[in-house]
C-alpha cells in the first residue's frame, strides 16, 4: 500500500475536512480509490478494517475484533510484549508507560492509510453529526 494521492485534492468537502482534521495530506492507493468515488460502502468500510488488522498482526499486535449494536468495529487490540510485562508483576510504572505509549503510537501508526479516514467518513455518512460542516 503506497500513499501517493494528495488529499487536498479531494471534491467531496466532508471527505476533504476529515482528512484536514486527522491531518492527512496523503492518501494510500486503496483510500484514493475509495474516496475518488464520493461515497464509503459497507463493503469499503470492510476492507479498511482488514487492511488495519493485517498491519496491526504483521506489528505483533493481537487484535480482537469487537463490533458494537450499530455494527461498528471497535478497535480493541493487546501486545505479548504488553502481555508478558503485566505477568511479570513487578514492572516499574515508567516501563508500563513507556511501552503503552510506544504502542499506542505504533496502532496509531496502522490506522493511517487504512481504516482512520474510511471508518470516520463512512460513519458521518450513515450517522451525520455535523461536526464537519461548514
Amino acid at each position: 500500500m503506497t500513499l501517493n494521492s494528495d488529499a487536498r485534492s479531494l471534491e467531496n468537502w466532508m471527505h476533504a475536512r476529515v482528512a484536514k482534521a486527522f491531518r492527512v495530506t496523503t492518501l494510500s492507493d486503496f483510500e484514493a480509490g475509495v474516496l475518488s468515488k464520493g461515497y464509503v460502502t459497507r463493503e469499503d468500510y470492510e476492507e479498511a478494517y482488514r487492511l488495519y488488522v493485517e498491519k496491526m498482526t504483521a506489528s505483533g499486535f493481537i487484535v480482537e475484533t469487537i463490533v458494537d449494536d450499530s455494527g461498528y468495529y471497535v478497535r480493541n487490540y493487546s501486545s505479548r510484549r504488553m502481555n508478558e510485562l503485566f505477568s511479570r508483576g513487578d514492572s516499574p510504572a515508567s516501563e508500563v508507560s513507556r511501552l503503552d505509549e510506544e504502542e499506542r503510537s505504533l496502532s496509531q501508526g496502522c490506522e493511517v492509510g487504512t481504516f482512520q479516514l474510511i471508518s470516520t467518513i463512512f460513519r458521518e455518512q450513515s450517522e451525520p453529526s455535523s461536526q464537519f460542516d461548514d
